[in-house]
């Protein structure tokens, strides 16, 4: 079985500190230089759209593939660089939750950038 890392980075030069939290296959990392940095690992590559909504601030990810098997609750309190907090849908509830989208509460609208590896 292959493993796909999904990257998110929102650009925030104000931060000026590093830390680490890991949130079921999630990960959000800050660092100085680039802002905060969110990494989802998934089992294999994972197809998706992101759009902004306003007021307050949010960037949504929505999964097209169903091959994203998350434990991450439904509402997550970040705090760190830009990001508030992160929602989470599912497109089926129980044991094996498979990920349909990804929202992102920020402080303010920041630029972004996604890619897989």
């Amino acid at each position: 079985m292959a493993v796909s890392v999904f990257v998110l980075i929102f650009t925030d030069s104000s931060i000026a500190q590093n830390l680490t939290e890991k949130i079921g296959n999630l990960t959000i990392t800050e660092e100085v230089k680039e802002g905060t940095r969110i990494i989802i690992s998934t089992s294999g590559p994972a197809e998706f759209k992101s759009y902004w909504l306003d007021a307050p601030p949010r960037l949504v990810i929505e999964f097209q593939t169903r091959n994203i098997v998350s434990k991450i609750d439904n509402e997550v309190i970040v705090d760190q660089g830009a990001v508030r907090r992160v929602t989470s849908e599912y497109f089926e509830e129980g044991e094996n939750r498979l990920l349909k989208s990804l929202t992102f509460e920020l402080t303010q609208k920041v630029p972004y950038r996604i890619w897989q590896e």
